[in-house]
């Protein structure tokens, strides 16, 4: 990407005023924080040792999980559950597409700079959560979600002053981060070598999402097979009932609703989950993968 490719920090602010792909492609996304970051880290050498590039990859997958150790202790989670739920978190194989990827960096640091914010937010700091969820967004757009996240963790004092401001300060910056979108955005058409699901109805489009959230589980505990790309017709597309594929994406889901309404135990982590999930699962909406 040669608009990375900066030689001084006056070239940093274009990508602050352009979207995420030099070329004309349809779909523009807005991430200027974690582009920011690539530029710098090309400048700064990474343009003839790559390895920088990885060792920030590393060094954030870190900092994610003991974030995500931090978190999971604010929200009172014992620690001993705390700690292996969050070795599990590190050791999924499924986990190496964010970090041995440069452009994986971006869910890294949206993880972070989020579950940063959380941590503010749990500890009544409402203005450095709001910086922190600030660079999260626009690290990568789909770390709006993580704003919803104390509808499965709530406080005690949700409804205190601290937490109105926080949470209209993060309605705020997603407001922002659409209408930065919207500006730098030529087209709101999903290329469909992208996600051909955008070319169904709604009906079909939640069916072979939900075949897609058992493929997610199944590669999280089996990662026999990885891709590096699951666009277009690497995943086939389920047309109706008479795909035992839609079955088995109804069961998953039917069975987290059961699940979750018999044991309140599970209630958090099964909300948290969807909650993360709703920007990017092609359920609520079609998005651009």
């Amino acid at each position: 990407n040669q608009s990375l490719h900066v030689q001084s920090l006056g070239q940093l602010a274009h990508i602050w005023k352009s979207g995420y792909w030099p070329d004309s492609r349809g779909l523009e996304l807005y991430r200027p924080v974690a582009q920011t970051v690539w530029a710098l880290t090309w400048a700064s050498g990474g343009s003839n040792h790559p390895a920088l590039f990885h060792a920030i990859g590393l060094a954030l997958g870190a900092a994610v999980v003991l974030l995500l150790y931090r978190f999971l202790l604010a929200v009172r989670m014992p620690p001993r559950t705390a700690f292996i739920a969050a070795l599990l978190f590190a050791l999924f194989p499924i986990h190496t597409d964010a970090t041995t990827s440069v452009v994986g960096s971006a869910e890294l640091m949206a993880a972070a700079f989020s579950l940063g914010a959380l941590l503010f937010y749990y500890r009544k700091q409402p203005i450095p959560a709001l910086i922190l969820f600030a660079f999260a967004v626009f690290s990568k757009e789909s770390a709006a979600a993580f704003a919803a996240l104390p509808l499965a963790f709530p406080r005690k004092d949700a409804r205190s002053r601290d937490s109105w401001l926080a949470g209209t300060g993060a309605a705020v910056i997603i407001a922002a981060a659409l209408w930065a979108h919207q500006a730098v955005s030529r087209s709101s058409q999903i290329p469909a070598i992208d996600n051909p699901t955008a070319l169904l109805g709604a009906g079909r489009r939640i069916l072979t999402a939900l075949w897609v959230q058992c493929l997610y589980l199944s590669k999280t505990l089996a990662p026999i097979t990885l891709s590096a790309d699951y666009s277009y017709k690497q995943i086939s597309l389920v047309m109706g009932l008479a795909d035992w594929r839609a079955w088995a994406g109804l069961a998953l889901a039917g069975g987290a609703l059961f699940l979750a309404w018999r044991r309140a135990e599970f209630r958090p982590p099964l909300l948290a989950y969807a909650i993360l999930f709703s920007p990017t699962a092609n359920i609520l909406f079609p998005i651009g993968t």
